[in-house]
This record gives structure tokens, C-alpha cells and sequence, in this order.
């Protein structure tokens, strides 16, 4: 009886090893997906700007970053008003 419970445990194991398998390549294949969506909205010759609750750039696309001046890593964290500076800005 032991055995059998060895089997069992190990066959366990190995299901839950599967579907980790499973769903790491499915993350992996949703990041592809994403970064391939974003590597588009790098060519789209509009600024494209995403930004949290508090107004701090998440995302800029190349365009954008050029208009400022800086590198689309050089944007985020910053205030989208402190860089784009309309009349639009904090509202």
C-alpha cells in the first residue's frame, strides 16, 4: 500500500509540472504578443502616452520621446504635464 501511495504522489507532481509548463509558455507567449503590439505603436508617427492615476508616464512611444526631447525610457516616471506642458495638462 505505501507504493501506491508513492505512485500517486509522484504522478501528482508530475500534473502539476505539466501545467506549469503549460502556463509559462502561454505568459511567455502573451509577452511576445504584447511586446509586438508595443514595437507597432513605436512607428505610429503620433505621440502615444500612457499614464498611471498620479499623471507619471508608464509608456511613450518613439515619437513622442523625440517631441520631448528625451528617450521613451527617459520618460517614464516622469509627470506627463512636465514634459508635454498644454493646456490640457493636470486635468
Amino acid at each position: 500500500m505505501e507504493n501506491k501511495g508513492k505512485t500517486s504522489s509522484k504522478k501528482k507532481k508530475s500534473t502539476v509540472s505539466t501545467g506549469t509548463a503549460t502556463d509559462l509558455k502561454k505568459c511567455k507567449e502573451a509577452l511576445s504578443y504584447a511586446e509586438n503590439r508595443a514595437k507597432m505603436l513605436d512607428l505610429v508617427p503620433t505621440p502615444v502616452v500612457a499614464i498611471d492615476r498620479d499623471f507619471d508616464i508608464t509608456y511613450m512611444n518613439n515619437f513622442g520621446a523625440e517631441m520631448v526631447g528625451l528617450t521613451p525610457k527617459e520618460c517614464q516616471g516622469k509627470k506627463c504635464y512636465d514634459l508635454f506642458k498644454t493646456p490640457h495638462c493636470q486635468t
